[in-house]
């Protein structure tokens, strides 16, 4: 399991970049819904999906993993 300063730290990137939410789940290939769990810790996030995240805004992904 991907720990919760991850989903933190992916919706904090979110707000700094003033990315819509609808404009993130499109960009990283997921539903606005699932977004919204990952987001609210309701639902453990996939390595895929962090991949998916740190490509959208040119992040490396052990920078991600390392948090």
């Amino acid at each position: 399991m991907i720990s919760k300063n991850v989903e933190e730290l992916i919706c904090q990137i979110s707000k700094k970049y003033n990315i819509l939410m609808i404009d993130l789940a499109n960009n990283i290939k997921i539903s606005q819904l699932r977004l919204s769990r990952i987001e609210n810790g309701k639902q453990d996030i996939p390595i895929s999906i962090i991949d998916n995240f740190c490509v959208y805004f040119k992040i490396p992904l052990e920078s991600i993993l390392d948090y």
